[in-house]
């Protein structure tokens, strides 16, 4: 199996997003488009009904009724992210043809990245329930060693027992770490190059490479989200967490004044989002695809270049 070079790797995909960056847009802006237009006729609706449940008036049967449409609305998000991450991968490996400035497509090469991506979804979420009831067991361990160390127990007892569950939740979290690198990285090229649904496949193709894709991974995805939150608070102004002033709330004795202060403030950061959306859906499509373009770029892009690295044209099935 082939290594993948990591700096040859994170260069291509930087290089892709930027030099390719026309054709990447003709990719994007049209299923892009799409949802966003959706999402303005459903999202609205819905920020408005939720920010009426912080209110004197809330309305939850509504809100019910507003849920539907915005699970049909991430089902078309699913779809589309599907669309273009076949789109932008087939680009970076050099299998697509036609229309270079504008895509949309609903071929197999779409489905398949669907499919395994769900897969891998629903095999992250049985793997959660797994570790939570592993988790489980091991906090009634736990518990049972810091009982075991009761008031006459010896400091190391209970030191052993703190010791068991941090060293737990650092292995949770390395493993999921672990898990979400080896099996997403080629999901997207297995489906389009190889034409499988096969996640054994894409996890049998990233034996040996954690580390190095670990690596690929965190000098993309770490800039790439500062930046994303950057513009976006800059052209659009969101404001990201609401306005809670924790010193205030720490200065509220009675538990009623507090509860009217949280609803005050998230009832107006729900409007204020709201409206911000609204107001400023112009300037949020093109930035939302020009963010979008670039995104799948280097993503794509990235592991486009691994899995060529890994699977060279002539050895893919």
């Amino acid at each position: 199996m082939g290594k993948v070079p990591v700096t040859k790797t994170i260069g291509f995909a930087y290089s892709f997003a930027i030099s390719e960056f026309l054709t990447l847009l003709g990719i994007v802006w049209l299923p892009t488009a799409i949802v966003l237009a959706a999402g303005y006729f459903v999202l609205g609706p819905y920020m408005q009904h939720a920010a009426q449940m912080f209110g004197s008036n809330p309305d939850p049967d509504q809100l019910f009724r507003d849920m539907r449409f915005v699970w049909l609305l991430n089902v078309l998000g699913w779809i589309v992210a599907s669309m273009l991450i076949a789109g932008v991968t087939a680009e970076a490996l050099g299998m697509r043809h036609g229309q270079k400035f504008v895509y949309f497509s609903l071929a197999a090469p779409v489905w398949r990245v669907f499919g395994n991506f769900f897969l891998a979804i629903v095999a992250i979420v049985v793997l959660m329930i797994l570790l939570v009831i592993a988790a489980i067991i091991v906090g009634g361990v736990g518990g049972a060693i810091f009982a075991a160390s009761g008031a006459g127990a010896t400091a190391a007892g209970k030191a052993a027992g703190g010791l068991l569950l941090v060293l737990c939740i650092l292995f949770f979290v390395g493993l999921a770490f672990y898990i979400d690198v080896r099996l997403f990285s080629f999901l997207a090229p297995v489906a389009v190059a190889e034409k499988r649904v096969d996640l054994i496949r894409a996890w049998s193709l990233t034996k040996g490479n954690f580390w190095r894709l670990f690596a690929v991974w965190l000098a993309i995805l770490v800039p790439l989200a500062v930046a994303v939150s950057a513009v976006y608070i800059i052209f659009l102004g969101w404001q990201l967490f609401p306005p809670i002033s924790f010193s205030y709330l720490l200065s509220l004795h009675d538990p009623a004044k507090v509860q009217t202060y949280v609803q005050h403030q998230m009832q107006g950061w729900q409007s204020a989002m709201m409206n911000q959306w609204r107001e400023n859906l112009i300037l949020m499509a093109p930035v939302g695809i020009v963010v979008a373009a670039i995104r799948h770029g280097l993503m794509e892009g990235a592991a486009a270049f691994a899995y060529r690295a890994v699977v060279p044209p002539e050895a893919a099935g």
